[in-house]
């Protein structure tokens, strides 16, 4: 038997496969080959012994300790793995920019340029013909033509682009105002009129806002501003009020007290000779005269008042 195969090689090989290995019909890189098989046999047999001697209830227990200690952090340490990571979290939302409006004038005399480049053209294209200028001559001057032509087009072009863009965005400025608007105008607040639901109010706001519109004096006024005076002379139109906005509770009650205290009587003028006559309107102003002065909720409880009447008066003639 060859030096290569050790007793405990041969006890894990069949009588069958020792006689083949003993015999002379195999040559030297087959037995290589079969006590390869056989060691590799022996160390699986190897690792089962080990396996059954720490399974032995009669071990001392040396180890288990160890083994007991680390099944807690290799428990820990898999359930963090399979756990899903928190996610990022989210950036804060930034506010938007305002977009700038794209700016593309038409150049000054745009007009008087392109019927002077249709002048040069027409003007070149008669000397050609009369023979004053070669070919070469011609197309030089020609392209320069085209050229500046090209350029004013493009001009043009961006100049109606910007038009556009121009009408768009007002277009969506005035629908966020209405938007706003509608929604104010439905709390309480503001008056509790529904514009989007009540068909007939919504036709006076309109007429009003083309009235105001219609008014040179506001040419400058923004489109808040329409559509918050229209506002105002639909409520009158139909007696309507905003509600009061309960006042928050006074952190300092005895500051308040203090500020509402009537003042001493010796601030009170003791003669109202010296006093002018002149101010305010006198008997110069209109029937409405006196709205003129008043602003906010008192201009609404002031509107309030009025009769059906005078309400529909001063709302056409304000």
């Amino acid at each position: 038997m060859s030096a290569a195969f050790d007793q405990d090689a041969l006890d894990t090989l069949t009588p069958e496969e020792i006689e083949a290995i003993q015999g002379d019909e195999m040559d030297d890189a087959e037995r290589a080959a079969m006590a390869r098989i056989a060691g590799d046999a022996g160390d699986d047999d190897a690792d089962a012994d080990a396996d059954a001697e720490d399974d032995d209830p009669d071990d001392d227990g040396e180890g288990d300790g160890d083994d007991a200690a680390e099944k807690p952090e290799h428990a820990a340490a898999e359930a963090a793995a399979d756990a899903d990571p928190e996610p990022a979290p989210e950036p804060p939302a930034q506010p938007v920019a305002q977009q700038t409006a794209y700016q593309a004038p038409l150049p000054d005399g745009y007009e008087d340029k392109v019927k002077s480049l249709d002048s040069q053209e027409s003007d070149l294209k008669a000397r050609f013909k009369a023979g004053e200028m070669d070919f070469e001559e011609f197309d030089e001057k020609r392209a320069q033509i085209i050229a500046e032509r090209d350029e004013l087009r493009t001009a043009r072009v961006k100049a109606e682009i910007a038009r556009e863009m121009a009408e768009q965005n007002a277009a969506a400025q005035w629908q966020r105002a209405i938007d706003n608007l509608a929604t104010r105008a439905a709390t309480p607040e503001g008056g509790g009129v529904d514009y989007r639901k009540d068909a007939e109010k919504a036709a006076d706001l309109d007429s009003f806002v083309r009235t105001l519109a219609n008014n040179p004096a506001n040419a400058e006024r923004p489109m808040e501003w329409f559509l918050s005076e229209a506002h105002k002379r639909v409520l009158a139109l139909h007696g309507l009020a905003p509600a009061r906005a309960a006042a928050p509770a006074s952190a300092d009650p005895v500051a308040e007290a203090k500020a509402k205290r009537r003042p001493p009587v010796d601030a009170v003028p003791k003669s109202i000779a010296g006093v002018p006559g002149g101010d305010g309107p006198g008997d110069v102003g209109g029937e409405f005269a006196h709205l003129e002065q008043l602003e906010g909720w008192e201009l609404e409880e002031a509107i309030a008042r009025l009769s059906p009447a005078q309400r529909a008066k001063y709302a056409m003639g304000a």
